[in-house]
């Protein structure tokens, strides 16, 4: 009986064919794994790009409405035209003091800028006693030497640094704004008060006006402003000098807007 006949050719082939396709399944594996690193390469280029950007805007500032804080709220009371009337008191002078009344419209062109197109007023003075004393003490004194701000008239532009809101006793909220202000003024002084003025000694004085103001908003249209001003008298019309003298201000006033 002959034995059983062994095909050995049977595991050669399947050796051969093992070979063969081995080194395929190593390439797409290959291949696979450099698609999942070029992935991973564009992922991190578009993270480090967006992080670039977000750089490059907090260098640069902020965008509108928004601060590298987050976002800042806008302003829930703001002014167009604007119309004031209120009381003022000069202070400055050692020999009189002025309470008088003033009258003022602003033009405002967004939330930073204005324009206080016109600021007239005028001051009852009233005598100090320092004054007397002097009139005492130098016979020769003349009311010239005694010059006082009768009417005045500025025209500023206004810079609104800060806007903000406070909670009153948790049950108000107040809007307030604060601001500064340059410009121009015209005075007009006088020794004796506007029911008799000395017209032989007139002064009618150029000079700069600056100031800061702050503003209580009582409603959208109505609010309550209290100034601080000073106005630096340089070159006299009239007399064709250089007074140098200055004059204060302290005014409370209620302005609508229109």
């Amino acid at each position: 009986m002959r034995p059983a006949r062994v095909h050995a050719g049977a595991p050669l082939w399947l050796a051969l064919a093992a070979l063969l396709l081995v080194p395929g399944w190593g390439a797409a594996a290959r291949a696979e794994e450099g698609e999942e690193a070029a992935a991973g390469d564009e992922d991190a280029a578009d993270e480090e790009e967006a992080l670039e950007e977000q750089d490059e805007e907090e260098e640069a500032g902020a965008p509108k409405d928004k601060s590298i804080y987050g976002p800042i709220q806008k302003r829930l009371y703001a002014l167009d035209n604007e119309l004031s009337l209120g009381f003022s008191y000069l202070p400055l002078d050692p020999y009189c003091k002025g309470y008088g009344a003033h009258l003022a419209y602003t033009i405002h062109f967004d939330d930073r800028w204005a324009l206080e197109l016109f600021r007239v007023g005028f001051a009852w003075n009233v005598e100090t006693d320092l004054k007397n004393k002097v009139i005492d003490a130098m016979p020769q004194a003349t009311p010239e030497e005694f010059p006082a701000v009768v009417f005045y008239e500025n025209t500023n532009l206004m810079l609104k640094l800060f806007y903000g809101k406070q909670a009153a006793l948790n049950a108000s909220v107040l809007h307030w704004d604060l601001f500064i202000v340059a410009g121009a003024a015209l005075v007009y002084r006088n020794p004796f008060n506007v029911d008799n003025l000395d017209t032989d000694n007139s002064r009618f004085d150029l000079g700069v006006n600056l100031g800061v103001g702050f503003r209580f908003w009582l409603s959208p249209d109505w609010s309550l402003r209290v100034d601080l001003r000073d106005t630096l008298m340089i070159f006299g019309v009239n007399n064709l000098d250089w007074p140098l003298d200055n004059s204060v201000e302290v005014a409370l006033a209620l302005s609508v807007n229109l």
